[in-house]
């Protein structure tokens, strides 16, 4: 619409437990720029499991982020929280295209309680086995009433759901195009939110394994407070300041060595190629992922290097002027929305 034209903005939407992230990225001709990006945190009790419990709350949130930068009725992208989503790498038989789809249907009854045709799915085939009747079959399945319950307030906010994603493969296609990789490596991403950290493991173009923990940054909050006795609220400030008392880093390595534990036994159960010693490389992302010392509290107990994931490796941001605080301290916080953004921006 307009005379000018030739730049096309995408909003990404990354809704969580405790907050909501936004960016709007721009293509024009073949190269993609940041030109908003905003957080809102949400009250406690606004979204439980993954379940949206107070749909008003979350409206207005995404609503006043966009109110900002007038991007109501803009195409957007998101993602469902990732314990609604069944993400997992099968290996199936070496069927006619018609065919695979029934035998995935089976797959997902034995997956998610309910109907198959109440469950909206998608598929890829990664890679051909060894042996000639296999292949290996990414498949990402999600209930269509949870997948209705987040498109609806996105669009009561204001925005029109153009695509519903998985945080997983965001994640990895982002990682795709900020990073080189010779393909032949294991390489791993630790999203770690409020309330969990979800670990996406892949070589190359293939997702080997995507599993949730149930531990993140509350586990750290909730340590400060019983150290300082301060509020919920005082604690988060607090926290990437990580200032106090010597037991309370005492503290927090004890939960990041928790916390490594439960990342290795993930590496641990995978399958046999995903053993601990072959994954080269650990990136973090997520607001869990911004309290001071834990990448290298986690890199001492895992014996692997821990990354910042950075979104804008390859995105222009230079032109973006100073919102709620410098982008550059955060970036990491932000991946899962600026991945989404890119995503849509790079479809067009």
């Amino acid at each position: 619409m307009g005379l000018r034209n030739h730049q096309k903005s995408c909003v990404g939407v990354d809704i969580g437990s405790s907050s909501v992230k936004l960016a709007i990225v721009s293509k024009e001709a073949d190269q993609c720029r940041l030109d908003y990006w905003a957080v809102r945190e949400l009250p406690t009790g606004t979204i439980s499991n993954g379940s949206i419990c107070r749909t008003s709350v979350l409206v207005d949130a995404i609503g006043g982020l966009l109110e900002r930068k007038r991007a109501r009725g803009s195409k957007s992208a998101l993602t469902l929280p990732t314990q609604l989503v069944l993400l997992d790498r099968l290996r199936i038989p070496d069927l006619p295209e018609a065919e695979i789809a029934d035998s995935l249907r089976w797959e997902i009854c034995q997956r998610i309680p309910c109907e198959v045709e109440q469950v909206s799915f998608d598929y890829s085939i990664q890679a051909e086995t060894n042996d000639e009747r296999q292949a290996d079959c990414l498949l990402a399945a999600a209930p269509k009433a949870k997948i209705a319950e987040y498109e609806k307030v996105i669009r009561l906010a204001g925005l029109k759901a153009s695509i519903v994603d998985v945080e997983a493969l965001t994640l990895h296609n982002l990682h795709l195009h900020s990073y080189e990789t010779d393909g032949t490596s294991t390489e791993a991403i630790l999203n770690i939110g409020a309330s969990t950290t979800n670990v996406i493991v892949f070589r190359g173009n293939s997702l080997l394994l995507n599993r949730l923990i149930p531990m993140g940054g509350l586990e750290y909050r909730r340590s400060l407070q019983d150290c300082l006795g301060l509020s919920s609220s005082k604690a988060e400030q607090q926290l990437r300041r990580h200032e106090g008392p010597c037991e309370i880093g005492s503290s927090f390595d004890k939960i990041s060595e928790k916390l490594a534990l439960e990342i290795q036994k993930v590496f641990s159960h995978g399958p046999s190629a995903l053993k601990t010693p072959e994954v080269a490389t650990v990136r973090i992302c997520g607001g869990g992922s911004l309290i001071l010392g834990l990448p290298d509290s986690l890199s001492r107990c895992l014996g692997l290097p821990i990354l910042p994931m950075d979104p804008l490796q390859k995105l222009e941001s230079e032109h973006l002027a100073p919102q709620e605080g410098d982008l550059s301290h955060c970036r990491a916080r932000f991946a899962v929305a600026i991945g989404l953004a890119l995503r849509m921006a790079r479809e067009k």
